[in-house]
């Protein structure tokens, strides 16, 4: 238990339990957009475009990798197959855009889950960036817990942790290996065993 959630998982399924409710614990990322040059006022050079979803209670999804599109003078970006979420819960999209050959994303449109296109015409840099990028939800782990604002997720013989008071967020990346397969995470007042 978290606040007022319970998340489980049985090494095949995971979920949450909030308010009495299922839903999932973590959200996809949006993946299989296309991003093409198009008609507009953006300066010409390099963007970086992501997506991400929202859930109805702010969680926002992680982003994959960035799609990067060239743009001429007087261009924009368009764009198309913005996937539709299959979970419930998601009820928009964030848009994010990098300025004219920068590296860092920042929101530019907040759109419906059941919207598939948007158009990028005009140069607005937008003041949130986008801080999820990479970020997925927990693998179905086999032993779960909860310390010093890390959610843990052992499976197999690696140890995931979320990201620090994010508890639906995980950087595969920083999983940790062990030798064996982990049969235990037991949470202490200053640290955690490992078994």
């Amino acid at each position: 238990a978290v606040a007022n959630r319970v998340y489980y998982t049985n090494g095949v399924e995971l979920g949450c339990v909030q308010d009495g409710a299922h839903r999932t614990w973590g959200i996809t990322p949006p993946t299989g957009f296309i991003a093409a040059a198009t008609g507009g006022d953006l300066q010409a050079g390099k963007y970086q475009v992501a997506v991400t979803y929202i859930r109805d209670d702010g969680q926002e999804s992680g982003a994959a990798r960035a799609s990067v599109v060239e743009v001429g003078a007087a261009g924009g970006i368009s764009l198309t197959n913005l996937p539709v979420s299959t979970d419930p819960t998601v009820d928009s999209k964030r848009i994010y855009v990098s300025p004219t050959n920068g590296e860092t994303m920042f929101l530019v449109g907040i759109v419906g889950n059941n919207v598939t296109t948007f158009a990028i015409r005009e140069q607005r840099i937008g003041a949130a960036p986008l801080t999820t990028q990479f970020l997925l939800p927990p693998p179905a782990g086999d032993h779960i817990a909860h310390f010093n604002g890390l959610m843990l997720v052992a499976s197999g013989d690696r140890l995931y942790p979320s990201e620090t008071y994010a508890p639906e967020l995980f950087d595969f990346r920083k999983a940790v290996p062990f030798l064996d397969k982990i049969t235990m995470i037991a949470p202490m007042d200053d640290g955690v065993w490992i078994g």
